[in-house]
């Protein structure tokens, strides 16, 4: 079974410290939100695997974050990190066509793909 999870957390910021001077990137983040979903066994023909797992744990994570609240996705794959970022910084902000798909996401399917595109989108309409 593939599961998809998120955690939310915050830098941990001590007193007299600020953002900037970095000295909170030393330290464990504080969690404060984890969400987690089981994946269906298949996605259209293909059967669930990590590269869904992580795409959806991507989009759980943009329904969370959003531009009111900023913040940084981290995931463990670097190829779905990529992928994220081609459909968030893609020129056609409208539609995925099919040939986008099989080229840019072709490793997390078309259904995933797709809800990366839509929550991109709500984030350009904030």
């Amino acid at each position: 079974m593939t599961t998809s999870a998120v955690v939310i957390c915050m830098p941990n910021l001590m007193e007299g410290e600020n953002w900037e001077d970095g000295k909170w990137q030393q330290r464990t983040a504080i969690p404060i939100l984890a969400r987690a979903t089981a994946l269906p066994k298949s996605f259209g023909v293909h059967a669930s695997d990590i590269g869904h797992g992580e795409g959806i744990a991507c989009c759980m994570a943009l329904e969370i974050i959003t531009a009111l609240h900023q913040g940084v996705i981290l995931t463990d794959s670097q190829a779905i990190r990529d992928v994220a970022t081609q459909i968030r910084d893609r020129e056609d902000k409208v539609e995925l066509d099919r040939s986008y798909i099989r080229k840019a996401i072709a490793g997390i399917g078309k259904s995933v793909g797709s809800t990366l595109n839509r929550s991109f989108q709500q984030i350009d309409r904030l």
